[in-house]
């Protein structure tokens, strides 16, 4: 499913018994990361520190969860209110986004796990976006700047589109990057009246 810098590849493979397990090869050599206590696992995505993200059955294998490998350690991410959710991509920062089911299990809605907050990024659109239909259902990937990219649809017309969300500065970067401006244009200045 997945491939780090380093060659470590991310995915699942069957196992005895019918299930399939997350699973991680070095090289020749796979590793079975294996449950929340459920049936089965899956990886979806792999930074490159190792961390692995993807989901897990919960033990009785009622629910599947969005799950971290940190390499010792199953780490259950939950939801964003409903019974599933799933990890896809993980960045070198740690933040994880998927998809989970909503309270009630009305909808499956893009998801960010930053640590164990799972934050739903519908949260973060506009107004105007979501009076006009628009639910960000799923995050595929995110990149080492936070940029998601996922499917959007339109509940009011049925239309599936891409998306992506950036996140916006904090104004203090924007003041050190807006006075940064400032000083290279009054250099400039400086040097042109200078000649």
């Amino acid at each position: 499913m997945d491939i780090n810098d380093a060659g470590v590849v991310a995915g699942f493979s069957d196992i005895v018994g019918g299930v399939y397990h997350a699973t991680v090869w070095n090289g020749a050599t796979a590793t079975d990361l294996g449950t929340l206590g459920g049936a089965n696992s899956h990886a979806g995505g792999i930074n490159d520190s190792g961390v692995v993200a993807g989901s897990s059955d919960i033990l009785g294998s009622t629910a599947f969860h969005a799950t971290i490998w940190n390499g010792t350690t199953t780490i259950d991410l939950g939801t964003v209110g409903g019974t599933h959710s799933q990890a896809v991509a993980i960045n070198n920062s740690g933040q994880v986004v998927g998809w989970s089911y909503t309270t009630g299990n009305v909808a499956e809605h893009a998801t960010l796990w930053n640590g164990a907050t799972a934050t739903d990024l519908n949260s973060f659109l506009d107004p105007s976006v979501v009076s006009a239909g628009w639910v960000l259902i799923g995050a595929n990937a995110i990149n080492d700047q936070g940029w998601i990219v996922g499917p959007a649809l339109n509940i009011h017309t049925g239309t599936h589109e891409g998306y992506l969300l950036a996140p916006v500065p904090e104004p203090e970067t924007w003041a050190l990057l807006l006075l940064g401006l400032g000083l290279l244009a009054s250099r400039r200045r400086f040097k042109e009246s200078a000649t």
